[in-house]
Parts: C-alpha cells; structure tokens; sequence
C-alpha cells in the first residue's frame, strides 16, 4: 500500500521568525505562514476571501542558519514578515498540556533545504488613511514542539 504525506504551500510569513533551541543545543524554527483562498457565497453570489494561517515548524542545523541568514538580509528588524515563501513538508500532529488539560497541534514539519524557498515580497496594501497595512497574524499559543517531532516519534497514530 502506498503512503504519502506531503504539504505544498505558498503563502506570506504573517510574523516575525521565531528562531529557537532545544536543551540539546538542536535548533528549530517556527514560522507561520498564510494562505489566501476564495469563495462565491451562494446566497449573496459575493465573492469572499479568507486567510488560513498554517503553523511551520523548520528542523535541521544547516535550514535554520540559511533561514537565519535571509531573514537578517530581508530585513533586520522584522524578519521574514510579508515574505512570500514556498514550503514544502510533512504535516505533524501532536499533543501537549496546558494547566493539566491536553492540547493539540497539527504543523507542517520542514527538514529539507529544497523545503523552503523566498519567493517574493508581499506588496503593501493602503488603508483608507493612506498607511500601509497587512492582515495579522495568529498570536502563538501552542508548546514548543517535541525534541525529536522531526522523526515522528511520539505521535499517536
């Protein structure tokens, strides 16, 4: 029986890159990107749009000093924010607790170089006041992913 777990993504990076390091010294990096999609609603015939944030979690020594390195050359203060980007990985789902009571997660786990790419800079739309605006990114609330996430290890299924 064949089996694939496989994620293509291309979105723009709602957030400032949040570079991180297990106990071991082994560094990650979390990112989350958006994707924009759209709909006719059936009973208006509007068109409506809608961004759907995706939790990116990038392993590997070598990925995370490149990501590192573009993200300071893109911009130094923010990061990777408003990069488009191409990921491709495999989707994780984990479990953690939060004062006793179990969360879960799902993510998409990058471990390749050829998994992360910069495509571009999102143009900057203009508000009604003249100022240049981007939709917000999810807040992070979620645990700090398992040590070996990257293996599979420890997931329930």
């Amino acid at each position: 029986m064949a089996r694939l777990n496989q994620v293509n993504l291309i979105g723009y990076v709602g957030r400032t890159p949040d570079f991180k390091t297990f106990n071991n010294g082994n560094a990650y990096i979390i990112l989350n990107v958006g994707t924009d999609d759209s709909y006719t609603n059936r009973e208006t015939n509007e068109k409506v749009d809608r961004t759907d944030w995706h939790r990116i979690v990038l392993y590997g020594e070598k990925l995370c000093q490149t990501v590192r390195t573009l993200s300071d050359k893109v911009d130094p203060v923010n990061g990777l924010k408003g990069t488009q980007v191409y990921i491709e990985g495999k989707l994780r789902t984990r479990s953690y607790e939060v004062n006793g009571a179990k969360k879960y997660t799902t993510e998409v786990v990058v471990t390749q170089h050829e998994g992360f790419q910069l495509l571009g800079k999102k143009p900057a739309t203009t508000s009604t006041n003249g100022t240049a605006e981007t939709a917000p990114a999810p807040a992070d609330t979620t645990a700090a992913p398992a040590e070996n996430a990257g293996d599979g290890a420890g997931i329930p299924f």
